[in-house]
């Protein structure tokens, strides 16, 4: 309680970060498949409480490989499973049959080369099989996200990429809640490849809106952003300050807590220069860039907001190129610090990659997040996939808020009914806290959506969601 009372004082005051330092270690001992022109990600596959890593990409032979963590961040490869190896696409874990594990999508062009996509089942223990009929077209060198677009309990699924005759699509499939997909005609997405994509709420409406960039089928760099009417459907919003971008990546999270959506882009823009750029929004979403951040122009790499130091904020990993790669070692792997007030610092730096893909969690139990980098590389092998543990040194309450795990807390104000969305079925603990660190609330979090109705005076609070190994908080208002 005492951590936790810190904690909250920390926010309210706008103190700085409790974090001595942030700085990782790079694990030797650890060895991965190499891959460059890869994707990956972490998922509890087996539901033992820890995460476990999907990889694919190339380094010599094209490889998709799942590896089982033991808890202590041991990670031994699985063999036998069903998947294609494939590069230069997307992967993806979402319960999309509604049986309470982790299900798979994976795109991308195998050695032959052949564009793909697949959707495996898990049997609740890590074991997968093809799902059959699947309506999807086959995509390489794009990207995909899964989310419960139409607030019906489901994750419905978008895909971009290039199909196997070099055709660039966007198309949106439903789900029916037992993984059987149609696709959504109608919408208004322009087609894009070479293209990043992630669903959220940019104006705290209860609906998950849609920002995507990438190359349309003019070679044209665009980014977009689509609003959502809540049943699915989707609007363009015009005049956007976003630079349009392609080779790039899209990171988002509340980095400056006063409780909406703020942007990360990075990519090579309409005018062939390389960008990284803050945009916030001002609670409507409506956004606007802010100047000043130390994040260097990338282009082929990765971005993604993480609280690495634990104290409520949301830090920075930045990887990739600058104009020259290898040739004038302009790659990079920085960790930034948020001090607060959107000041981000260095804080450490990795070795660097490009034709980049990144994954965070805590892979060891220690409740600091870990990180994986796979890319083209400086060293040897070239094309390396490298695991760095956090050796951060900080005080106060354990805080997770890693970017990759879509919780919605709404709406904020609130009269009292408090709304809480997940991107997974979760088990998962809620408490709420006054300013002065006493518990005022406490409750069970079952399944995907939750209403919650709370007895209290207005003023601020803090709602932390307790999952697996991590705690999700944020700042909440209450009045009439």
């Amino acid at each position: 309680m005492k951590g936790l009372f810190i904690f909250l004082l920390a926010l309210l005051s706008g103190m700085e970060s409790l974090a001595q330092s942030i700085s990782f270690q790079f694990d030797t001992a650890q060895v991965f498949q190499d891959a460059d022109v890869g994707a990956m990600t972490f998922g509890d596959i087996d539901n033992d409480g820890d995460q476990d890593l999907l990889i694919t990409g190339k380094g010599g032979p094209v490889l998709t490989t799942l590896y089982e963590n033991d808890g202590s961040g041991n990670f031994t490869e699985i063999t036998g499973l069903p998947f294609i190896n494939v590069y230069g696409g997307a992967v993806e874990f979402a319960d999309v049959d509604g049986d309470n594990d982790l299900d798979l999508i994976i795109t991308g062009s195998t050695s032959s080369p052949l564009n793909t996509i697949n959707l495996y089942l898990n049997d609740g223990v890590g074991g997968y099989s093809v799902a059959t009929n699947t309506p999807f077209e086959a995509v390489a060198f794009g990207n995909i996200d899964v989310a419960d677009i139409d607030d019906d309990g489901d994750q419905d699924l978008l895909i971009t990429g290039l199909t196997i005759s070099g055709t660039a699509i966007t198309k949106l499939y439903r789900n029916d809640g037992s993984a059987m997909f149609t696709e959504l005609n109608g919408q208004p997405f322009e087609a894009l490849w070479s293209s990043a994509v992630e669903f959220l709420d940019i104006d705290n409406d209860t609906d998950l809106d849609l920002l995507m960039c990438g190359t349309n089928s003019n070679d044209v760099p665009l980014t977009l952003l689509y609003s959502n009417n809540g049943a699915g459907a989707f609007t363009l919003i015009a005049d956007t300050p976003f630079d349009h971008i392609d080779q790039g990546d899209i990171a988002y999270a509340d980095c400056d807590n006063d409780g909406d959506t703020d942007i990360l882009l990075c990519g090579k823009n309409d005018q062939q220069q390389l960008i990284a750029k803050l945009y916030l929004n001002n609670g409507m979403g409506e956004y606007s860039f802010f100047p000043g951040t130390p994040f260097p122009g990338t282009l082929i790499g990765a971005s993604s907001f993480a609280d690495f130091d634990n104290d409520g904020d949301f830090d920075v990993l930045h990887v990739g190129t600058g104009p020259g790669g290898l040739a004038d070692n302009s790659i990079i792997a920085n960790v930034y610090e948020n001090t607060g007030s959107n000041n981000f610092i260095l804080a450490d730096s990795l070795i660097g990659a490009y034709f980049a893909s990144t994954a965070i969690a805590d892979v060891n139990g220690d409740n600091k997040l870990d990180v994986v980098i796979a890319g083209t590389t400086t060293g040897s092998p070239v094309r390396a996939t490298r695991l760095y543990t956090n050796t951060s040194i900080f005080s106060g309450i354990t805080v997770q808020q890693p970017d990759d795990h879509h919780f919605q807390i709404f709406p904020n104000p609130t009269n009292r009914v408090i709304q809480i969305r997940s991107a997974e079925f979760l088990n998962a603990k809620i408490a709420i806290f006054n300013t002065l660190g006493n518990l005022v609330y406490s409750g069970d979090f079952t399944g995907i959506n939750q209403q919650i109705i709370v007895d209290l005076a207005d003023g601020i609070y803090f709602l932390t969601i307790s999952y697996k190994d991590r705690v999700f908080t944020q700042k909440l208002i209450l009045e009439k």
